[in-house]
């Protein structure tokens, strides 16, 4: 476990459980600010599991509560890059996937270009 970050009092299992899994994985390159972030992510972990039981008896509430609970938890996720796909979009991935190969075209308008079709572009719109 990383320890410039303390674990906030007061988790549950859940935002324990994410505590010490994050702060392990990623300890290298968290910074303070991640830390805060990190604690309130963690309370969301708490806090789905009870909102999720709310909402098995559905009221509009229960189901508000629920929706904005998990928005901000899957917000915050996505910030300290919890998921690969984060990870990849905030750069503290590396892209290892093997890109696909170009397809083949399988009709004559598939390989076509609006030049090819007699279209010109106007400068203004050509890459450069």
């Amino acid at each position: 476990m990383n320890s410039r970050f303390e674990m906030p009092d007061g988790l549950g299992e859940q935002g324990r459980w994410l505590w010490d899994l994050y702060t392990t994985e990623n300890g290298d390159w968290m910074r303070g600010t991640d830390g805060v972030l990190l604690a309130e992510a963690c309370h969301f972990a708490d806090l789905l599991p009870k909102l999720h039981e709310r909402a098995a008896n559905p009221t509009k509430n229960a189901l508000v509560e629920l929706g904005i609970a998990t928005d901000k938890f899957l917000a915050l996720a996505a910030r300290l890059g919890l998921s690969r796909a984060d990870r990849l979009k905030i750069g503290i991935e590396a892209d290892t996937k093997v890109k696909a190969a170009p397809r083949k075209p399988k009709t004559k308008l598939d390989g076509m270009t609006p030049e090819s079709m007699g279209i010109v572009q106007p400068d203004a719109y050509r890459a450069k």
